[in-house]
């Protein structure tokens, strides 16, 4: 059972499960963790840090003693040794439920409700995601599956099987043909330019030694440079905004849409010059392609030192392959290099400082960080966008203010 508590409650052989804090003001990588040592307890409370939550089923409850200073073994209570290997049972039970997950999350695309346009048709079935939970909605049956409003009112996301997406490609090239009357053609437009970036990145992770993917990354980004244009900078309809849970191709598409409408308001004009950080930051994650699924979906907070190390290497293994890349011009490779370098020399893969990083490198390292902020995973949920923009505004030491403020420009303008 999951409580909130002060901390001046907890004692040692408590669990914590979470603080009421955002996970980067505090000084800890992982916020869960049995209570081993009263230095622990110091250590969160220095850290100014008010209530935590404990986990009663993987740890002691409040009015239960340390097994320091009460005998387990007593009549009435769990040997130690069997309520340890108890515990061990539920966190195998656990990690078998995620991996599963992982593996069967990986055979389908997530898809915008509002390409979905009612009264037309698909040949595909639809599933939906709640939690770690992935059910068929709509079953395709050889006859064609009318999209209706309940469709825009259901709970959790939309999914697809990646073996439809020609088919989902198709239904995309069609739909605009096909708009009622009551609908904006440039909302929906502005939709299919996203969903069909988002598939030229699923493909090209899943295939990234294949050129004609490249090429179909690069007719994305000139799609999108072109909408934001027309739309004279609002990237309202492009973003995907009810994000559930996190995907690397729908992070990328975003920070693309992102970057290019930030490099515009900040004055960067020339097509070509937005056409180069545009397909850098769609781009930007390609490395991720050479990760185990198991490590990319896993929460931050419970990866071990050696995952996180290999989840870093995205960067170098991404690098490896955008030089083979035809057409992609070589500034493009800052966003990609740079995008979790910081200012004041902390980040990584080389911990290079504020006047060695690129202001492709700047954008796309701030523009990231507000999008993972703002998307749900595992073990983590999604902040609101006042409440991202609120913990960035205090990395000054680590993000360019100057870039930051033109950024909270461009999110007003699209609200």
């Amino acid at each position: 059972m999951r409580k909130r508590i002060q901390v001046k409650e907890l004692k040692i052989g408590m669990f914590v499960d979470g603080f009421e804090k955002s996970w980067i003001s505090t000084p800890f990588i992982k916020h869960h963790f049995i209570i081993k040592e009263h230095k622990q307890i110091n250590k969160i409370e220095n850290a100014g840090i008010q209530y935590v939550y404990i986990d009663t089923d993987k740890g002691l409850d409040i009015g239960v003693e340390s097994n320091r200073s009460l005998n387990l073994e007593s009549k009435g209570s769990f040997a130690y040794e069997e309520r340890q290997s108890v515990l061990e049972t539920l966190a195998i039970n656990k990690v078998t439920v995620f991996e599963g997950y992982v593996k069967e999350k990986d055979n389908y695309l997530q898809i915008d409700q509002n390409s979905l346009i009612e009264g037309s048709f698909i040949d595909f079935s639809i599933y939906l995601k709640n939690d770690m939970q992935i059910n068929e909605y709509i079953k395709y049956e050889n006859l064609e599956i009318e999209i209706t409003e309940a469709l825009k009112h259901v709970k959790g996301e939309i999914l697809i099987r990646k073996e439809d997406m020609v088919k989902y490609k198709k239904y995309l090239g069609n739909i605009l043909y096909h708009i009622p009357p009551h609908l904006s053609y440039q909302q929906i437009k502005s939709a299919i330019i996203k969903e069909n970036a988002k598939i030229a990145v699923s493909e090209l992770l899943e295939n990234p030694e294949k050129n004609e993917r490249v090429e179909e990354c690069k007719t994305a980004v000139e799609e999108i440079i072109a909408d934001i244009i027309n739309n004279k900078g609002v990237l309202t309809h492009l973003l995907t905004i009810n994000k559930y849970d996190y995907y690397t191709y729908t992070h990328s598409v975003n920070t693309c849409i992102y970057s290019i409408g930030l490099a515009m308001d900040i004055g960067i004009r020339d097509v070509r010059d937005l056409f180069t950080i545009g397909i850098g930051t769609l781009l930007h994650d390609i490395g991720k392609s050479t990760i185990p699924s198991e490590i990319l979906n896993k929460p931050v907070d419970r990866l071990s030192e050696f995952e996180v190390n290999i989840l870093k290497q995205h960067v170098k293994e991404g690098f490896k392959l955008i030089k083979m890349f035809k057409g992609i011009p070589e500034e493009s490779y800052y966003p990609l290099l740079q995008h979790h370098e910081k200012l004041s020399g902390t980040g990584y893969p080389f911990g290079i400082r504020e006047g060695q990083i690129h202001i492709y490198g700047k954008i796309t390292a701030l523009v990231n960080l507000y999008d993972t902020f703002t998307t749900s995973r595992p073990g983590f949920k999604a902040v609101t966008p006042f409440e991202a923009l609120s913990v960035i505004r205090t990395l000054k030491e680590d993000y360019d203010m100057d870039i930051f403020k033109h950024f909270i420009t461009l999110l007003g303008k699209s609200n």
